[in-house]
């Protein structure tokens, strides 16, 4: 007996596991660590299906109540309640849409679209330091968006050009 992986569940594992080595790949931009999981997330959603990335994205989240997947090394609520909960709890809904609108064969959409994507994870963090972690507004939006915003367009274009790359390589192949 052979066991043979449907290619969404493949995809799914995919897209979780390139998070796990986003969240650990980090740097420091402009006094905040910036990690490569939005990265990964868009360059998933513009190569996956929809519903591959977000459930690819759910197994992420949901890993981290058993293993330190996320960026700290700090398992289950001590992230998924803490301050940055509110971008991880929005990845499943931007990859779902990045995946569903933003394949394009012109580059500015594609890109615009990443940069929605992550338009909805830094709303949602916004909202969660605000609302959940009692963040005053003017701190919440400078410490948890215009600060995290270039590194948004860096991964966003990023994501979107080698996404170009790969479909013109793919294509030429095919």
């Amino acid at each position: 007996m052979t066991f043979k992986l449907s290619r969404p569940i493949l995809m799914a594992v995919l897209t979780a596991a390139s998070m796990v080595i986003g969240a650990k790949l980090h740097f420091n931009m402009n006094g905040s660590m910036v990690t490569l999981q939005t990265f990964f997330l868009c360059l998933t959603a513009l190569f996956f299906k929809p519903g591959e990335v977000f459930f690819g994205q759910i197994l992420y989240l949901v890993s981290g109540f058993f293993a330190p997947v996320f960026a700290s090394e700090y398992i289950g609520m001590a992230v998924l309640g803490g301050t940055s909960a509110g971008y991880l709890y929005a990845f499943p809904i931007a990859a779902f849409v990045l995946a569903k609108y933003g394949k394009s064969n012109d580059w500015f959409a594609s890109f615009s679209w990443t940069i929605m994507a992550h338009v909805i994870i830094l709303a949602a963090g916004f909202l969660w330091l605000y609302f959940k972690v009692n963040m005053d507004a003017e701190t919440a939006w400078f410490q948890g968006v215009i600060v995290l915003l270039p590194g948004a367009f860096i991964k966003g274009g990023l994501s979107t050009l080698l996404h170009s790359i790969g479909e013109k390589y793919l294509r030429k192949t095919s």
